[in-house]
């Protein structure tokens, strides 16, 4: 269909870029590449293309290289304080000596993966703030590489500074690489006080998360049923709890339901024995803690996910399970439920 409607118009650049999405969405990142490459030479300052380019060229490892075009995302628009766009921008100047603000954008799990190069900046000498959604809060707080925390709050007069930056423009002016990443540890400190009875349990503890944001355009590609794969695992000598906030009307155990903050959710996190979560923020937060957790992913997934693999250089500890065909999670719970028949969780 959307090579139906470029034939009537083969120069516009907005079919050129819906050509690209279903072409990704197909399986073929290639061709949406070369797809976005004809727009941008027709409309080069097209955003839309460019960001969609930068996530094929990531999705294809095509880093440090798609960094750039990753600027394109709107995100890095939308500061979480009026007074942010007074203070001038980090684009790579010295930092002894100087005071950096970065501040997170886009999703929870995004902070959560890009704080890892936060180190960075210290070592160039910078003091460094960050400012973040109070529900990252606790899960930062030990976080040796800033200097204070800044919880997001419009009212709130922002400390003097001589520089700003959004998060996940750090991978640009920093040019991280492949090779960055995978030696690249997450810094996450965060120590559990809060015992949990179903951690004291005989049979291993299995944490599970089967939605993500209903907010997110994408959603419905990547949250599960969580009856069908309980239908396929429910017999296993597990204690089954959810980690899924928000639900309350579902067949296990879920005390992540009511949680206030990513600090219960941690806690939470570190008296299983193994968490099974769909790309949302719980995965990333079990991989940032050390957790060993399993990512269940769609067809065509998230760019940080890449193609193919099993394990990511993002996460030591984490496992991919990936649709074979777009929307089949019944081959992906069939893996599931074998895998966990083979998993030793000694």
């Amino acid at each position: 269909m959307a090579r139906d409607a470029l034939s009537y118009a083969p120069e516009s650049p907005e079919l050129l870029l819906n050509l690209s999405s279903a072409e990704t969405a197909d399986g073929q990142p290639e061709e949406a590449w070369r797809t976005l490459d004809r727009a941008l030479g027709i409309a080069p300052d097209y955003a839309p293309a460019k960001l969609n380019r930068a996530m094929v060229r990531l999705l294809l490892e095509d880093i440090p290289g798609a960094w750039v075009d990753f600027e394109a995302r709107p995100s890095r628009g939308m500061p979480p304080h009026p007074d942010i766009q007074k203070i001038p921008e980090w684009n790579g100047e010295k930092l002894s000596g100087k005071t950096l603000i970065v501040w997170a954008e886009q999703g929870y799990g995004d902070t959560i993966q890009f704080a890892r190069f936060l180190p960075r900046l210290k070592d160039y000498g910078a003091s460094l703030l960050l400012i973040i959604p109070e529900a990252l809060a606790p899960v930062f707080q030990n976080f040796t590489a800033v200097d204070g925390l800044i919880i997001q709050n419009n009212d709130l007069k922002l400390p003097a500074a001589d520089f700003q930056v959004p998060m996940l423009s750090l991978m640009y002016h920093l040019n991280i690489s492949l090779n960055d990443i995978v030696n690249t540890k997450s810094n996450l400190n965060f120590i559990s006080r809060t015992s949990h009875p179903f951690g004291n349990e005989k049979l291993p503890v299995l944490g599970l998360c089967w939605q993500g944001s209903e907010q997110n355009p994408n959603d419905h590609r990547r949250s599960i049923p969580l009856s069908e794969l309980l239908d396929r695992i429910s017999n296993l000598e597990l204690t089954f709890i959810g980690l899924q906030h928000g639900s309350t009307e579902v067949p296990i155990a879920n005390p992540a339901a009511n949680v206030s903050d990513f600090g219960e959710t941690a806690a939470l996190i570190l008296a299983c024995d193994l968490v099974i979560s769909v790309d949302t923020s719980v995965a990333h937060l079990s991989g940032a803690l050390g957790k060993p957790v399993w990512t269940l992913l769609p067809y065509s997934p998230d760019w940080r996910w890449g193609l193919g693999r099993k394990t990511t250089p993002w996460y030591q500890t984490m496992r991919l399970f990936r649709q074979p065909a777009p929307g089949d999670w019944d081959s992906v719970f069939g893996d599931i439920s074998e895998a966990l028949r083979n998993h030793s969780f000694n």
